[in-house]
């Protein structure tokens, strides 16, 4: 919404001009450059929720990196509000309080992560992250070690005796990069049996090197579980756990314009295969395109979650660059 006012700036500014009743509303340069400034503060933050609020990947993996990213944000927002040069002292006294309430917030969301495993879990189970992550220097040895031994035990008591599945086949689509890791089968059983010689999977795992390629962690567990068929039970249940309960209440929303009260009928199993059935053509990218406003199918309903939003041309600081003039003529 900030960054849609702000491209609208010209428009808003003729349009309080020629409207005398709307003069009290018309805003300064100093009180435009404070929105703008807002939105610098807010960008980081909007981009940190849409990874974790999606729907269509894993995102547990990465809550530890999100709140550090956040951290490094506030700090660096501490930096810029100390220098009066860019912004005016009265509007620094506003802001202090503003951040200070921001961190004391986001402090005790982070602490609510030590409450559960699933996040730690999930971190060293990402291929390419393992436990990099906890040894940067904001992290201390203990953690390391701490989570490394709780997530080995919780391996060994739920999944180290399970029975794993016959050797799966990851020879499905027979695209280039799949030709050339596929090529030698026996290869790969001896990836297994080598496996099971350390003292069991998770340590063989956690021992090897971080992936290099950069490959989502499904993608990289496509070809893993096969070497780990037992840690990859391990890896379904962690990597079902959604970052945010974000998805499940747009499903909430989904429901209410499936079953409306011309249709209070309807079957709760029904309405439930609808919405799965709407959801499997979007992933499938075959998305009903139809849309009629007196029509009353729930799948064909148009999602109210792309209106209103901003171009992606005009989402990633335009305002700022130095052919702002240019771009504005040319639209």
């Amino acid at each position: 919404m900030t960054e849609r006012f702000v491209y609208l700036r010209k428009a808003i500014e003729m349009y309080v001009h020629a409207h005398i009743q709307f003069a009290k509303y018309r805003l300064s340069k100093s009180e435009w450059e404070r929105v703008e400034f807002l939105i610098k503060i807010l960008k980081p933050f909007k981009k940190c929720s849409d990874r974790m609020e999606s729907t269509k990947r894993p995102g547990i993996e990465k809550t530890f990196w999100i709140y550090e990213t956040l951290f490094n944000e506030l700090d660096k927002l501490d930096d810029m509000l100390n220098d009066f040069k860019e912004f005016d002292k009265e509007w620094n006294s506003e802001l202090e309080p503003a951040l200070d309430k921001m961190k004391s917030k986001l402090n005790i969301y982070y602490g609510n992560t030590a409450r559960s495993f699933i996040y730690a879990d999930a971190c060293m189970l990402a291929p390419r992250n393992k436990l990099q992550l906890f040894r940067q220097p904001s992290w201390t040895l203990n953690y390391l070690e701490d989570y490394k031994e709780k997530c080995r035990n919780r391996y060994i008591n739920n999944y180290e005796n399970v029975e794993p599945d016959s050797q799966i086949s990851i020879i499905e689509q027979k695209t280039s990069r799949d030709i050339l890791l596929n090529e030698d089968d026996e290869y790969e059983m001896l990836l297994s049996t080598l496996a099971q010689d350390e003292d069991n999977e998770f340590d063989h795992y956690i021992n090897s090197p971080p992936t290099l390629a950069k490959e989502s962690v499904l993608y990289s567990w496509k070809y893993l579980q096969n070497t780990y068929p037992r840690l990859s039970k391990m890896i379904r249940d962690v990597m079902a756990v959604p970052a945010t309960g974000a998805g499940v209440e747009r499903q909430f929303s989904k429901s209410g314009r499936v079953a409306t009260s011309l249709r209070a009928r309807l079957d709760p199993v029904t309405v439930s295969e609808i919405m799965m059935y709407k959801d499997h053509l979007e992933r499938e990218a075959k998305g009903l395109t139809f849309w009629n406003e007196n029509s009353m199918i729930g799948i064909g309903d148009k999602e109210s979650l792309n209106e209103g939003e901003v171009p992606e041309e005009w989402a990633d600081g335009w305002y700022t660059k130095s052919s702002q003039g240019n771009k504005r003529r040319k639209m």
